[in-house]
C-alpha cells in the first residue's frame, strides 16, 4: 500500500476546504511507481476484453495503447471542449463501460471547472460508467477541479491518478498515487504484487516531506513559474502571429503544419515541440516552455531551474 505517512500526507495535501474527502481515508490510497504505473494498474483492474472505453482526443497515446492491448474498443470524445458537452452526451448514451478524463489535458491544457466535473461524475454514475481521472497536471490548474470528492466505497467506480513528478518537480522519485474505492485499490494492489513492488521505503519519506506544509513555498514556486512560462510564451507567439488554440497546465496547443514539431520564430530561433499526430491530431504542435533548456530560459527570461524555484 505504501507507508501510512505518505498516504496521509497525500490526502492532507488535497485542499479539503474546497474539496472535502468525506468518504475515503488512507486505505483508499495506493502508492505506485509514478502516475504512469497508477494509470496502468487502473486499466488492468477495471478494463476487460470487449469493453468500450471513451478516450480524450487529443490525448496521451498510452490510453489507447492500453485499451487496445486489453482487447477493449477505443472510442473518442473531443477534449478541446472545456464545457464537455459532447463528453457528457456520450456518457449519458450508456454505450460505454469506462471513460478516461485528463484535466488539465495533455496536450491542449484545456481543463474542466468543478461544476463540470460534478456533472460528468453524476452522469457516469447514472449510466454505470467507470471514470479514470488522470490528474497529474491538477497542480497547475486555474479552475482547480478534481474527481477526488467522488471517490467512495459505495460501489461508485471513480479512480484518480496523481504523482509527485509535476507538482514537486520530482519525476526521478517515481512516486505516484492511485485513489479509488476499497475494492478497486485491493484489485490494483493484487495486480502490482504479481508484477512489481512498492516504491522503496527510503524514497517514501522524501515524498512525505514534499507533500507537507513545509514544502508549500517550493511547490508554489514550481506552479507559479510554470504558469508564468506558459503566459510569456503565449504572448510571444501572439506577437509572431502564430495561433495558439489553447493553453494551460504546462502546455500550449499551437496550429502548425510542421511534421517534425519545430516552430521557427523571428531571428531564426526555433521552438521544439511534439507534433500533434503523436496525440491523434495532425496539424498541431504541443509546446512545453517548462524546461531547463537554456535557449528557452533565455527566450522567456525566466529561471526555471531548482535554484530559481528556491529563490
Amino acid at each position: 500500500m505504501g507507508s501510512p505517512d505518505i498516504r496521509a500526507a497525500f490526502l492532507a495535501y488535497v485542499d479539503q476546504s474546497t474539496h472535502p474527502l468525506c468518504h475515503i481515508d488512507i486505505n483508499n490510497v495506493l502508492i505506485t511507481s509514478g502516475a504512469k504505473h497508477a494509470i496502468c494498474l487502473a486499466f488492468l483492474s477495471m478494463v476487460r476484453a470487449g469493453d468500450k472505453v471513451l478516450l480524450p482526443n487529443p490525448g496521451w497515446p498510452l490510453y489507447a495503447i492500453w485499451t487496445s492491448t486489453l482487447g477493449a474498443e477505443v472510442s473518442w470524445y473531443d477534449a478541446s471542449d472545456a464545457c464537455a458537452e459532447m463528453l457528457i452526451r456520450e456518457i449519458r448514451s450508456g454505450s460505454f463501460s469506462h471513460v478516461v478524463i485528463n484535466s488539465p489535458n495533455n496536450p491542449t491544457g484545456i481543463e474542466y471547472a468543478q461544476d463540470v466535473i460534478n456533472l460528468i461524475a453524476e452522469s457516469a454514475r447514472e449510466a454505470k460508467i467507470s471514470i479514470l481521472s488522470d490528474e497529474v497536471y491538477r497542480c497547475f490548474s486555474i479552475k482547480g477541479g478534481t474527481f477526488l470528492p467522488h471517490v467512495s466505497n459505495n460501489g461508485e467506480r471513480v479512480i484518480v491518478a496523481d504523482s509527485l513528478s509535476k507538482f514537486a518537480g520530482a519525476a526521478g522519485l517515481r512516486l505516484g498515487f492511485l485513489v479509488g474505492g476499497q475494492d478497486t485499490v485491493d484489485a490494483a494492489r493484487t495486480i502490482r504484487a504479481i508484477t512489481d513492488s512498492c516504491p522503496p521505503g527510503i524514497i517514501q519519506p522524501m515524498g512525505t516531506y514534499l507533500l507537507s506544509a513545509y514544502a508549500d513555498d517550493f511547490r508554489d514556486g514550481i506552479r507559479k513559474r510554470g504558469q508564468l512560462a506558459v503566459a510569456r510564451l503565449v504572448e510571444l507567439l501572439t506577437l509572431e502571429c502564430i495561433h495558439v488554440e489553447s493553453s494551460g497546465a504546462i502546455y500550449l496547443w499551437v496550429l502548425s503544419d510542421n511534421e517534425d514539431g519545430r516552430l521557427v520564430i523571428s531571428n531564426g530561433r526555433v521552438l521544439r515541440g511534439i507534433p500533434g499526430r503523436k496525440f491523434g491530431k495532425p496539424g498541431y504542435v504541443r509546446l512545453c516552455p517548462v524546461t531547463d533548456d537554456p535557449s528557452c530560459t533565455e527566450l522567456l527570461g525566466i529561471d526555471l531551474s531548482f535554484s530559481g524555484v528556491i529563490r
